[in-house]
């Protein structure tokens, strides 16, 4: 996934610069292929000898089977409405703030997984090697570990018998997590739908996506009904695509754009009333650019609360869960303290 983000962020920002310059688009692709990974650089050949033999670069883009569909589209309607440099434009910065956005999810993810990591380390240090030493000094003192330290004594003996095992199955679940995902989806966007906790995070940048689509298409010259038809084929999630397909039927039926939107709540209250004012001014164009900026510094801060409040609570777990076991293990010493007293 990083080789494709990175690899569409570029081949937009090229293509930004070539387009209109005097070189031929094949050609450019053929230059772009010097410089590219090899499953890429097969891609971007493969692209030239199809422009080479009359195809448009929207059919190119479609047979060469790389690039997601939101990408596709966009250069469709451009071609479509000779607005093709502009597309180009709009996509090298969807694609950059996409590539940063992957950047700052894997930031905020790492630490959490390096303290999990070691949290894990620690606490299968402490029941396979820690926990059998008290256990045998309790039992020349007349009694042993009892409850919760003896049932992870117990696992630790598992694990220490088969952690190779172990070890190797998780490897393997994790790795085909991975490719599987990777297969079904290249978008980020569609990643974070496969998960609960990111479900949210997933629906507001998909909004960040349509409003930039959308802001793109009234520069294009689109009227707003043929906008919003337009968008609903670059739309994944099911929730934000049920609430489009409803505004449009409303479109369709003479309702005002603004009242069609607010009632579907597409948009967060404080959007509204952006909308309302946008469009009445004839701005339709640059609220919807303000409200995808806007949607993805929102992502941003999601992230870093997520990561406010992970940290702490992984903390906080794993000095409760010792705390319990040194509980355990304190609890028989003291008692025969007691007795001996």
């Amino acid at each position: 996934m990083d080789n494709y983000n990175r690899n569409i962020m570029l081949f937009c920002d090229d293509l930004k610069l070539v387009y209109n310059s005097g070189i031929f688009t094949s050609d450019a692709l053929r230059i772009m292929a010097k410089q590219a990974d090899k499953s890429f650089s097969d891609v971007l050949n493969r692209m030239a000898d199809s422009l080479d033999k009359g195809n448009s670069f929207a059919q190119s883009i479609k047979e060469a089977d790389y690039f997601d569909a939101y990408l596709v589209k966009m250069i469709e309607i451009g071609e479509q409405s000779g607005y093709l440099e502009q597309v180009f434009n709009a996509l090298s910065t969807y694609y950059h703030r996409l590539y940063q956005l992957k950047n700052n999810l894997k930031d905020a993810i790492t630490y959490p997984c390096i303290l999990v990591c070691m949290m894990l380390v620690v606490l299968l240090v402490l029941i396979i090697k820690v926990l059998p030493l008290f256990d045998e000094v309790l039992k020349d003192l007349g009694t042993g570990l009892s409850g919760f330290s003896l049932a992870l004594m117990d696992l630790g003996g598992l694990l220490a018998k088969y952690g190779l095992v172990i070890i190797m199955i998780i490897i393997l679940v994790i790795a085909y997590l991975i490719i599987n995902t990777s297969k079904k989806s290249k978008n980020i966007i569609m990643y974070l739908s496969n998960f609960s906790f990111s479900k949210k995070l997933s629906y507001d940048l998909e909004v960040s996506q349509l409003s930039y689509a959308l802001s793109m298409l009234f520069d294009s010259g689109y009227e707003i009904e043929q906008a919003f038809k337009l968008v609903l084929e670059l739309i994944d999630n099911k929730k934000l695509k049920t609430k489009l397909i409803n505004v449009n039927n409303k479109l369709d039926n003479g309702e005002n754009i603004e009242n069609a939107l607010i009632e579907e709540a597409i948009f967060k209250g404080l959007y509204n009333q952006m909308i309302i004012l946008g469009f009445k001014a004839g701005k339709h164009n640059e609220v919807m650019s303000s409200i995808a900026i806007a949607y993805e510094d929102e992502v941003n801060k999601s992230i870093n609360k997520f990561l406010n409040i992970i940290e702490p609570a992984l903390v906080a777990s794993l000095a409760m869960v010792m705390g319990i076991i040194l509980i355990s293990v304190m609890l028989p010493l003291i008692s025969i303290m007691a007795n001996i007293g």
